[in-house]
């Protein structure tokens, strides 16, 4: 026989612990956003800095690799006060055996699943970035 007292405690218990179950898999599946979008950048660096040490590269060339790279893997870069990428020094002009150091950055907002602005303050400006450095081994061969 069911005790009168207990009815709707099911239906209170999920109404309680519903919404922090909610917040659980939200967060997690935003933390997991941050982590691609991470590893994405870090592709999107490596990518261009293998291109900036070949033979006769140029930064248009690093560039296309670069911004083909993060639209395969849907990365948003738009709304971005500062430039997406750096490539220091100029690929085009640098020395064999100068490390070549490139800089890829995305902001976060634009590429989380919640579309909430601000969430990520802890972030900072809210603006992830990856470097990747590479070394010029080549020199261009004159012919």
């Amino acid at each position: 026989m069911k005790n009168k007292k207990r009815n709707g405690v099911a239906a209170t218990e999920f109404a309680i612990v519903m919404p922090l179950l909610f917040l659980v898999i939200a967060g997690t599946i935003e933390i997991c956003t941050g982590f691609f979008l991470k590893e994405s950048l870090t592709v999107a660096a490596f990518e261009g800095a293998r291109v900036a040490v070949q033979r006769k590269s140029t930064l248009a060339s690093v560039e296309n690799r670069i911004m083909a790279v993060l639209a395969e893997r849907g990365v948003n870069t738009s709304g971005m006060t500062e430039p997406i990428f750096e490539v220091t020094p100029n690929p085009e002009t640098a020395a064999i055996t100068t490390p070549i150091e490139v800089t890829v950055r995305a902001p976060m907002t634009g590429n989380t699943i919640i579309p909430l602005r601000g969430l990520f303050t802890w972030l900072g400006d809210g603006t992830v970035s990856a470097d990747v450095t590479m070394i010029k081994e080549f020199v261009d061969v004159v012919n």
